[in-house]
């Protein structure tokens, strides 16, 4: 629990430096403990994985939900947006090497 309080602490801090006006924004969010996050090269995305197996990508400057990825097999471990920020690398639990594309949400690689 202090994790995901932390994590969001970190979020709120996060968005308060992209010098962006604050809105009200309703999400469902992660309904689990937050594993890892990280934030793309161009500073726009911010990806968080919980325990529930579910990815967010969040677009930082408007504060809100941009994509959400689920249907992996394993909770995700370590995250990572590739150098043109088109693509998010993601390792699970069991071993397993996934690529998605930011935009769409698809696979590219599994």
């Amino acid at each position: 629990m202090r994790i995901t309080l932390f994590l969001l602490f970190l979020f709120n801090v996060l968005i308060s430096f992209a010098a962006v006006s604050p809105e009200v924004v309703l999400t469902t969010g992660h309904t689990a403990e937050i594993k890892v996050m990280t934030v793309s090269n161009d500073n726009k995305y911010l990806a968080s994985a919980g325990n529930n197996k579910i990815i967010k990508i969040w677009d930082i400057a408007s504060n809100r939900e941009f994509r959400t990825i689920s249907g992996m097999d394993g909770r995700i471990e370590q995250l990572a947006f590739s150098s043109n920020n088109i693509s998010l690398v993601g390792t699970t639990g069991h071993g397993e090497l996934i690529i998605w594309n930011v935009i769409t949400g698809e696979i590219e690689l599994q």
